[in-house]
């Protein structure tokens, strides 16, 4: 479903990710990585951004493809209540257009807000990662019309625990990371206005990731693999069937005189019972120390 696409693309510039506290990997690697960030004991940090996706997508048997573009902007602020945790509140405001044929229709507003607990402990090979990130459903979700804007809210509450480690190779830093994101049941408000319950859609996440450092940028690449349940209505008929997804991501963290600028590019290159897939979300962010 390209509206829940969109979304899950949008979502990710609110996703607060990097690394290892300074000196955890092992080897001849000392910097900090960027995909498990966690800010260090009794410090906080927060981060502005601004992101943009565009997509253009056919599933399968459709008649027409369908075309859309967004952009999204948010804040994140995270305080590292001691060496092991660290906790991260986000929100984001985002516009999602879209246009299959001649129809075209809008999604706009707030976003899930999230809630990130995560936590990192050093090992003798390097480091291990942990923690768990909570979506709250502010309002129902609405189908957008032709005459009256949808809006980007799942319409329930989420919870994504994960785990994950990272080491040193040579110079760069190898990790990966496994979550799973457990749906809650969800209100969605069709555009004939009629609340349908939507439940299950649970999602397995694996990911891999290499990061290495150029003079003092760091430049790293990750890909994701995804796979969700089937999403059911509450008499258990099915709305949509299972699949998986794949994206790749490259990122990087810039330097400045106080704060670090953080570019990034994810691209959604596969995903099931499509015959086009293609979502690209370009984010910069400012992750500025208090």
């Amino acid at each position: 479903m390209l509206r829940s696409m969109v979304i899950a693309s949008l979502l990710l510039s609110a996703v607060a990710q990097a690394a290892p506290e300074e000196g955890s990997s092992h080897g001849p690697t000392t910097y900090q990585s960027e995909f498990f960030f966690q800010s260090p004991a009794g410090h906080s940090d927060i981060t502005p951004k601004i992101g943009y996706t565009a997509a253009t997508t056919e599933e399968e048997n459709a008649t027409d493809e369908t075309t859309s573009s967004g952009y999204s902007l948010g804040v994140a602020y995270e305080y590292g209540i001691n060496e092991m945790w660290a906790v991260e509140f986000g929100i984001n405001y985002a516009t999602a257009e879209y246009e299959t044929g001649a129809v075209k229709t809008k999604n706009t507003g707030i976003m899930n807000p999230e809630l990130l607990f995560k936590g990192t402990s050093a090992m003798g090979w390097g480091s291990l990662h942990y923690g768990v990130l909570a979506e709250f459903a502010i309002e129902n979700a609405k189908a957008a019309s032709a005459s009256d804007d949808g809006n980007l809210s799942t319409g329930g509450h989420a919870l994504m625990p994960y785990v994950g480690a990272a080491m040193g190779v040579g110079t760069g830093i190898l990790g990966g990371r496994l979550s799973y994101e457990y749906k809650l049941d969800r209100t969605l408000e069709d555009a004939a206005g009629n609340e349908v319950t939507i439940k299950d859609g649970h999602e397995l996440g694996l990911a891999v990731f290499y990061e290495q450092m150029m003079a003092d940028v760091l430049l790293g690449a990750a890909i994701t693999q995804f796979s969700e349940a089937a999403i059911n209505d509450e008499d258990g008929n099915e709305l949509e069937e299972s699949g998986s997804m794949t994206r790749l991501s490259l990122y990087s963290r810039i330097p400045m005189e106080t704060w670090s600028l953080i570019p990034r590019f994810d691209y959604d290159l596969s995903k099931s019972h499509h015959d086009k897939y293609n979502v690209m979300l370009f984010t910069v962010a400012a992750r500025i120390p208090l």
